[in-house]
């Protein structure tokens, strides 16, 4: 019967259960490496996003919440709701460039923090300056004097890029003919 209850369809009606009906479980994700491409590219539209860089130990409600991720391809079984925080804490190894850690509470809606918590936004490198500009002074009007704000830009080092015009490219060979009697 196990099995059977462990189902896709199982999990997919416990996973609503738990974040979007009545228990109101949250996961809120964080990562220590804010210059990881790969996180821009999977979580920032295309690098029009931004990362808000925190200092939780401003905040000691949420910084007592807030755990390591453990990337292992090994599983809890999950029997109850006292066996979530492992489960909501653990990612398969794939992940593991993600350097993330979670935010676990079973209150629903936003996590108000400190306004200290805040040190920075990274902006990624396609975001306008205009957008920048914009975001900045929301910021400023809201009482964030103390973040930094950062743009990112990525290069390709040591590569070097020939023009088509130079491409040596091969010399065309002369068409050749065969003439059958």
């Amino acid at each position: 019967m196990l099995p059977i209850l462990k189902s896709d369809e199982w999990m997919n009606g416990f996973y609503n259960m738990l974040f979007k009906e009545g228990l109101g479980w949250c996961a809120s994700c964080f990562t220590t490496d804010p210059t990881n491409e790969i996180m821009w590219a999977h979580y920032a539209d295309g690098n029009k996003g931004v990362c808000l860089e925190f200092d939780l130990s401003t905040t000691p409600d949420l910084h007592e919440k807030t755990f390591p991720v453990e990337y292992n391809d090994t599983f809890p079984v999950i029997n109850s709701v006292d066996d979530l925080p492992e489960a909501l804490l653990r990612k398969r190894t794939a992940w593991k460039y993600e350097n993330e850690w979670r935010i676990l509470t079973n209150v629903r809606g936003g996590k108000p923090f400190n306004k200290a918590s805040l040190t920075a936004i990274y902006f990624g490198c396609s975001v306008t300056k205009d957008k920048i500009d914009e975001i900045r002074n929301l910021m400023i009007s809201s009482g964030y004097t103390k973040v930094d704000f950062r743009q990112f830009s990525f290069y390709i080092n040591k590569i070097k890029f020939t023009p088509l015009d130079d491409f040596p490219f091969p010399k065309k060979k002369k068409n050749i003919h065969l003439n059958m009697t």
